[in-house]
Parts: structure tokens; C-alpha cells; sequence
């Protein structure tokens, strides 16, 4: 019963993040398993890849023990976004991490797996729009409502702009909405 669980559990995390992160054309073919190891650690999950093909995601069962009551979200929520890092592009390693946690959250707020213990108060003048985690998230939802342009999703669109080069903050963002990424927190943080 477990095992089946387990295996709905991850077959809705990749969905969602294929349908986040990618067209049905452009989806990789290049992963050929994930491996979901539960066990005792400090801190919340995290993703491995031994290659390019092979990954495997920890989720902390201590973690998900401070969170019983609503175990299935949480585990859920936490399975999808470590499966964007199995399945995100990274412009070739060189992506800043608050970029590529950003998109992780962005896709887990579209699922609308969000977790109870992420920061929602309002960016600080010396917070970065790549802070990472929720911050980058929460900013990056509302980039996508500023800007309806590119069909599908600012995090599909920023996805495939750091494909196949290394990782240019400016041509990434212009690429995408027209604006450079300053422009846009700025313009983000001006209300607050």
C-alpha cells in the first residue's frame, strides 16, 4: 500500500513540474530513474544527481513528523519541488542556487502545495529578487501576473532561456519579459 502511495506521489510531482517547466515537446528524455529516500536528518529534503540520468531525492522524516497532520501535502509539496531539480535546466552549472530555489517554489506555489512555515512577509530594501526559496517564489508569481505575454509561464519561459548557454542575469530577463530583472524588483517592491 506504501509502495503505491509513494509511486501516485511521484508520478504528480513529475507531472506537475513537466507541465510547469516544460511543452510536451521540449520535455527531457534523459531521466531514466528518481529514487525517493525517506529518512532521519536535519533539515527538510534535498536532490542528487549521481548523473544525468539517475537522481534521487531525501525527504527528512523528521521533518515530515513535525507535520503529521497534513503529511500527504507536505510530502507532496516537497516532492515536487526537489523534482524541478531533477528536471530544471541550469545553464550548464552555472545558474545562481537562488534562481534555481526560486523556480523550485515558484512551481510548488502553481501546485498549490504551499508550506505553512515559508516566509509571506514583504521583501526588505536589502533583500535580492534571487534571495531563493519562497522569496524568489513569491516574486516570480508576481512577475508572471505583471506580464502575460509568454503563453506559458515566466518559470517555463526562464526554464528554457538558460537551456543550452551559461547563465547571463541580463539576457535571461530580457529575453523573457522585454525588462531587465532590476526593473522588475524594483517595480515589485515599490508598493511595499
Amino acid at each position: 500500500m506504501i509502495v503505491h502511495w509513494g509511486r501516485n506521489l511521484l508520478r504528480a510531482a513529475v507531472l506537475k513540474v513537466l507541465q510547469c517547466l516544460y511543452l510536451v515537446e521540449t520535455q527531457p528524455r534523459n531521466i531514466a530513474s528518481v529514487t525517493l529516500i525517506l529518512r532521519d536528518f536535519d533539515g527538510v529534503a534535498y536532490s542528487h544527481s549521481a548523473n544525468d540520468a539517475d537522481k534521487e531525492i531525501h525527504i527528512s522524516t523528521r521533518h515530515i513528523q513535525g507535520y503529521e497532520a497534513r503529511a500527504q501535502h507536505e510530502i507532496l509539496g516537497i516532492l515536487t519541488r526537489e523534482m524541478v531539480h531533477c528536471f530544471q535546466y541550469n545553464a550548464k552549472g552555472t545558474c545562481p542556487g537562488g534562481f534555481l530555489e526560486g523556480i523550485a517554489d515558484f512551481v510548488r506555489l502553481r501546485a498549490c502545495l504551499n508550506a505553512p512555515y515559508w516566509n509571506t512577509s514583504l521583501p526588505s530594501n536589502s533583500e535580492n529578487w534571487d534571495a531563493g526559496y519562497e522569496r524568489t517564489a513569491f516574486f516570480l508569481v508576481w512577475v508572471e501576473q505583471q506580464f502575460d505575454g509568454i503563453g506559458g509561464g515566466v518559470d517555463r519561459a526562464l526554464n528554457e532561456g538558460v537551456r543550452n548557454t551559461t547563465y547571463d542575469n541580463g539576457r535571461v530577463w530580457r529575453d523573457v519579459t522585454g525588462q531587465s530583472v532590476e526593473h522588475w524588483w524594483l517595480a515589485y517592491k515599490r508598493p511595499f
